[in-house]
């Protein structure tokens, strides 16, 4: 249960978002310009966190805002988020220090600067990319980023290392290098998350994404500027930073209240990996780090060594990636083979509920034939005894055999229509009730990740027909709603007689959760209604944004002539449906 498909509901508000928009469009070309007048060191590296500022302060609120306004499973990424922008603002804070007064910070301390916000904000990453990854292993999609990112940089730290290392900047160039590659993995890695969702905005995955490739780009040209001595024009330079923090200030505006599913909502013969963009990384790069190897072995001695380990690493990574994605298939496939045993399961307890059902009904079939058969031989010899009957006679002994045979074909009749297509049967035991639930549950999410369900129905009620298929058609509304909108990972359906109540069945999920005054006019919510009324039930609806849904509906067992308790006298009032959240 929760909110219906269609537009995505934005957590923050149009304006709130158009106005972030609007400050980076406005800002961005304002910086370049006015950075042109910046030059040297010591200016470039103030102007440069004077810009970071300008944009990490509202990226701070809006992040601040995100992580209480977001579901509740991804708060964590949000707060880490929060966190690593947080160390930037810190890290931003020494450097302006530095700059203001003119020092030059030790390479180790400039180097430690980078670590706490690379952590905070890797963490991140690794967080809601796996929280979108169904059941393939996190161990693979690390592995796989390893080879990527080893493959593109190790070429460029055979070229550009003397530079790194001996420049009299080492202090910006090295962290900046750093950062490059770190970021460079957080592109590698949102690319990842942006592949794995699919039939939904993905807004905020696709700019974080371009922020990612942004900071990447940017940091490379930082590394540039320390090479160059500061010598570079400083304009565009911070036109680029000021871009990069502008795509993640405004990222956290685009959220929306229900977020994009991951590789969880496909079947899991789906989710096997092809591999196919890695194993083209690793046979380009193979090749390629040789002729760079032997071309540089003049100018740089340990080229050819350095290379050799670098395929050595890319073997080896490629091997346990290999191990790994087939221990990963294998157990997809297992899952695909329990999901099938599960429905062979299913489908014999519905067979035998099936079958008890027609030995009922055939034992009451021929009970009532062996009692119409026993008036009949009665009335014969009734007759028998009476001698010669009268007219009188005859007219109240076929009265009364008419009323008994008319009584008999109705009750004939209603039985007969009980006995129809099990779906079309409500439970009228424990075992078809719980039988059907399971069966619909499965119908519904077929291969996809299923909710843990638990199913408690109580032993000591019985339902006649009309009470039973009413009540299953509440649960199976209930049910479709948990699936159409909840996305819930634990699913409880109760059936409970209570002495003092009577007959309450309930839905809970710890799905998403929604405010009931949104969508008490819905479809699937207005049939529960309306069906509830039917029974002159009593409908309650319980949610709250983020902390799951309950629906239960309580029948008074005096309201109706369609219960039959096993257990004390049932109430005869009734109340109004009603709804709170």
């Amino acid at each position: 249960m929760g909110v219906g498909r269609g537009h995505p509901e934005w957590v923050f508000s149009r304006k709130l978002r158009v106005s972030g928009i609007a400050w980076v469009l406005v800002t961005v070309p304002l910086v370049t310009f006015l950075g042109n007048s910046v030059s040297g060191r010591r200016e470039y590296v103030a102007a440069w966190v004077l810009v970071s500022a300008l944009y990490t302060t509202p990226a701070l609120v809006n992040t601040w805002m995100a992580k209480h306004r977001t579901v509740r499973e991804d708060r964590p990424f949000w707060r880490l988020v929060f966190a690593g922008l947080v160390a930037v603002y810190v890290v931003g804070a020494a450097l302006l220090a530095f700059a203001i007064f003119d020092v030059v910070p030790p390479v180790w301390l400039a180097v430690s600067g980078v670590v706490p916000p690379v952590l905070l904000l890797g963490t991140a990453n690794v967080q809601i990319v796996r929280s979108r990854s169904g059941a393939r292993l996190l161990l693979i999609d690390v592995i796989e980023t390893a080879i990527v990112i080893t493959a593109v940089v190790a070429p460029i730290l055979l070229l550009g290392s003397d530079v790194l290392l001996s420049g009299r900047e080492a202090w910006w160039t090295i962290p900046s290098a750093l950062t490059a590659w770190c970021l460079l993995t957080a592109a590698a890695w949102t690319l990842l998350l942006f592949a794995r969702i699919g039939g939904a905005p993905r807004t905020v995955e696709g700019l974080a994404t371009c922020a990612a490739i942004a900071g990447a780009l940017d940091a490379a040209a930082n590394v540039a500027q320390g090479t160059s001595g500061f010598s570079l024009p400083a304009g565009p330079l911070l036109g680029m930073q000021a871009a990069t923090l502008g795509l993640v200030q405004i990222t956290p505006l685009f959220l929306t209240r229900k977020p994009p599913a991951g590789l969880d909502r496909l079947p899991p013969q789906r989710q096997v990996r092809s591999g196919v963009a890695v194993s083209v990384v690793m046979v380009v790069s193979a090749p390629l780090l040789v002729v760079l190897g032997l071309t540089v072995s003049q100018s740089v001695p340990w080229g050819p060594s350095y290379v050799a380990a670098v395929l050595a690493l890319l073997s080896v990574l490629g091997a346990v990636r290999h191990l790994l994605t087939l221990r990963e298939t294998r157990s997809l496939y297992r899952r695909v083979e329990d999901a099938a045993a599960e429905r062979r399961l299913l489908l014999a307890q519905l067979l035998r509920a099936m079958e008890e059902d027609r030995r009922k009904v055939a034992a009451q079939l021929h009970a009532q034939a062996a009692g119409s058969y026993a008036a009949f031989t009665s009335l014969v010899h009734a007759g028998e005894r009476i001698g010669a009957p009268t007219g009188g006679t005859l007219a109240t002994a076929g009265r009364w055999l008419r009323k008994d045979l008319e009584d008999r074909a109705e009750a004939l009749r209603r039985l007969s229509l009980a006995v129809g297509p099990l779906d079309e049967v409500g439970p009228s035991s424990k075992e078809t009730c719980e039988a059907v639930i399971r069966g619909y549950v499965e119908a519904l999410w077929g291969d996809a990740r299923t909710p843990v369900l638990e199913i408690s129905v109580d032993e000591r009620l019985s339902l006649d027909w009309t009470t039973s298929t009413v009540l299953l058609r509440i649960l199976q509304e209930a049910i479709h709603n948990v699936w159409e909108h909840a996305d819930a990972r634990n699913l409880h359906i109760e059936v409970r007689w209570l002495p003092d109540t009577g007959l309450r069945a309930s839905v809970s999920d710890d799905g998403r959760g929604f405010d009931p005054s949104t969508v008490s006019t819905r479809r699937g919510l207005a049939v529960v209604e309306l069906l509830a009324h039917a029974l002159d039930a009593d409908f309650e609806l319980e949610s709250r944004p983020g902390s799951g849904s309950r629906l239960s509906v309580v029948v008074p067992m005096g309201a109706s002539r369609n219960h039959t308790p096993l257990g004390p006298d049932p109430l005869t009032s009734s109340r109004p449906s009603r709804t709170r959240s």
